[in-house]
């Protein structure tokens, strides 16, 4: 830090670490990211889907009445995936049960121009939040055009 010594002196440490992280800023590249984000529904809630390279990202926007109990707010986390480039896609999905924390279950399918279609064993949980059974779930989000 012994380049911004009178800065430091002069005016106090934040302004010396701005310019420090100014002067980093400037030097470095800058990576150009190729993300977007679409508005789809599943269910009757509208759900906020972010493509990032090869990551997408669904959570709830607007979930639908009834989720909140199941602990279901806006920017809730529904599902975490990896996409390829021919509209394939595994991740995970995540179960909501009154009482009981998110569970995780793996999920796959495919991505078309405005549906995604994702399948998995969904675990269904008692009251106490045991697992007991697994079910196919079938997970339908379809783009909503403006």
């Amino acid at each position: 830090m012994h380049h911004f010594k009178s800065l430091y002196s002069f005016a106090g440490p934040a302004i010396a670490i701005c310019a420090v992280l100014t002067s980093f800023a400037a030097s470095s590249p800058a990576r150009a990211s190729d993300c977007s984000m679409d508005r789809y529904n599943h269910n009757g809630s509208v759900m906020e889907v972010r493509f990032c390279d090869f990551t997408m990202h669904i959570s709830y926007e607007s979930p639908r009445p009834g989720l909140a109990r199941n602990g279901v707010t806006p920017g809730t986390l529904l599902i975490d995936a990896k996409t390829s480039g021919n509209g394939n896609v595994e991740g995970n999905a995540r179960v909501f049960k009154r009482g009981c924390e998110p569970l995780k279950y793996k999920v796959h399918g495919r991505i078309d121009s405005d549906r995604i279609e994702l399948t998995g064993k969904a675990p269904v949980r008692d009251d106490d939040c045991s697992i007991v059974r697994f079910h196919t779930d079938a997970l339908h989000f379809d783009m909503i055009k403006y």
